[in-house]
């Protein structure tokens, strides 16, 4: 077998073959016996008869199709494996020539995946900066706490400051009411200063059970919707319900209610400790994007396909949908809000979708440099630790068990490897 690889431009790969016609002769005969296994041939049991009765009977030309589909699947994988080339999906095959008594020649149409040069690890700065937990924001945490316990009982007084309150909502633009702009049953704390309208909880206050009120706000200029963001709006609310709230006193005997806690202080040190455990988290988070990012940009990419960019995007726009949908949000009114379509939305993601495939361009290339892989045991124990957040894991091991999903963790573990080998080489470098 004699074949030649051609690079071409857009990442896709040329690979041209002939298999002389000795080199045929036992896909010749393997189509022979298939062929006859397949069709009846009187005379002869299936797989028995002759190359010149099945030629007669079928045409050579049916014996040289059915070998050179064997012979092609073969020889192209033998290529693969011999050049290590990264190929990426299946082949456009071509067959140039196939006839009788002649070599076959195909050619073969595949994308690679890109090679990466990376660059010099000791160009990389990224420090890691200090991490503080401010007393405030202990407190603060101390008070969501008290706020979250607290106790509820109607009244039927005005509205007061710290109140929860259960209203019907409806908001008008130009007079006109606009869709996903009212709403009923709609609870509101009026000493959450978080709320994304500024001005409407005090529009509240010093309303009784039963009443009606009519007022005007400036929508936020950073507001989601787009129609709405920096315009006046008009709002008109009915008083359902006023619901006091208890929120009970910081001291010992709530550090009690809440756990395991012998004072307050305890309690304090353990969110102290919770906080910093966060902040660390996600200072890790920063200096691993940081790092990734320079090492990008110090390191030499051959050209991305143009399919692998095309999947990355389809896989982010699938990560948005399901996103949008575990927060009960509909991704076509999303794109209305931002004033988009489907494709040109798609199309401004192909910046981010490049980085995210540089990114696990690297991560592969060190995997390969370092050899890190992931044995049977880490994928084992790692699945022992997802099991931990279902109820019921048994209902998921048929799922656990099957091959594609070893597959999939194996990937993340080993790519896991990868990025502790790079902190471990840069950011432990850099903040000696």
């Amino acid at each position: 077998m004699d074949y030649k690889i051609n690079k071409l431009p857009g990442g896709k790969t040329e690979i041209k073959v002939e298999i002389p016609t000795l080199e045929l002769q036992p896909y010749l005969a393997k189509a022979v016996v298939h062929l006859s296994e397949h069709y009846k041939i009187p005379g002869f049991r299936p797989g028995k008869a002759p190359y010149e009765i099945v030629k007669s009977r079928l045409g050579e030309m049916k014996i040289y199709e059915e070998a050179a589909e064997v012979a092609i699947k073969k020889t192209y994988a033998q290529i693969v494996t011999k050049e290590k080339l990264p190929t990426l999906g299946a082949p456009q095959i071509k067959i140039e020539k196939l006839a009788p008594g002649n070599p076959l020649t195909y050619e073969a149409m595949v994308f690679l995946l890109p090679k990466v040069e990376l660059g010099d690890f000791s160009k990389i700065k990224v420090k890691r900066k200090e991490i503080q937990v401010k007393e405030e924001k202990i407190k603060k945490t101390l008070r969501d706490l008290a706020e979250m316990r607290a106790g509820e009982k109607l009244v039927e007084r005005p509205a007061q400051e710290s109140d929860k309150v259960e209203i019907d909502l409806k908001m008008f633009q130009g007079k006109v009411p606009f869709e996903g702009g009212a709403s009923q049953n709609h609870f509101v704390y009026l000493n959450d200063n978080n709320y994304n309208i500024p001005g409407f909880n005090e529009k509240l206050l010093g309303l009784k059970l039963g009443e009606e009120k009519e007022f005007q706000l400036i929508f936020p200029k950073a507001h989601y919707n787009k129609n709405l963001a920096g315009k006046p709006v008009d709002f008109k609310v009915k008083m359902k319900n006023i619901y006091e709230r208890e929120v009970p006193e910081l001291n010992d005997e709530f550090a009690r209610s809440v756990g395991n806690f012998v004072n307050l202080a305890a309690l304090e040190e353990q969110i102290k400790n919770n906080l910093f455990e966060e902040a660390s988290q996600k200072e890790s988070q920063r200096q691993e994007l940081e790092m990734l990012d320079q090492l990008i940009n110090f390191s030499q990419f051959e050209e991305i396909p143009e399919i692998l960019i095309t999947n990355e995007k389809e896989r982010m726009m699938e990560e948005l949908k399901n996103n949008l949908a575990q927060q009960g949000l509909d991704f076509s009114r999303y794109l209305e809000h931002l004033k988009k379509s489907e494709a040109d939305f798609r199309e401004g993601l192909a910046e981010e979708a490049v980085k995210r495939i540089k990114t696990g361009l690297l991560l592969r290339q060190i995997q390969l440099k370092e050899n890190l892989t992931a044995s049977e045991e880490e994928i084992h124990q790692e699945i022992e630790k997802i099991k931990q957040f279902y109820k019921n894991p048994t209902e998921q091991s048929a799922d656990f068990d099957s091959p594609d999903y070893h597959d999939y963790l194996a990937i993340i573990l080993t790519n896991r490897k990868a990025i502790e080998f790079l902190k471990k080489k840069i950011i432990g470098q850099n903040n000696q």
